[in-house]
């Protein structure tokens, strides 16, 4: 699912219950990812409960290949990982 259709998906939801337009759902929705970004860039875990935890994780620094200038360098390597919480496992493993 895109972040598009997630979007149109939740207006058409919430929609029956509330004044607020597409373009406030979106906003909404950027709002929340942009601050997934943030916590998760400056190394806190952000965690949304029965949904699951993102994480960052830096790993100390590879060494890594440069094939037009043919020389080797060094650089960071970070990781963001996403462990899902126990009832979206549980609806994931439990598909009708």
């Amino acid at each position: 699912m895109l972040q598009s259709e997630l979007i149109l998906r939740i207006a058409s939801k919430i929609g029956k219950y509330t004044c607020l337009e597409d373009k406030d759902v979106k906003n909404a929705v950027d709002l929340i990812v942009d601050t997934l970004r943030e916590e998760t860039a400056k190394g806190r875990r952000v965690e949304i409960r029965d949904f699951g935890a993102f994480s960052y994780s830096s790993n100390p620094m590879v060494r890594k290949f440069n094939p037009r200038k043919r020389e080797f360098f060094y650089a960071p390597r970070a990781k963001v990982s996403f462990r899902a919480g126990k009832e979206l496992r549980e609806r994931v493993n439990n598909k009708p």
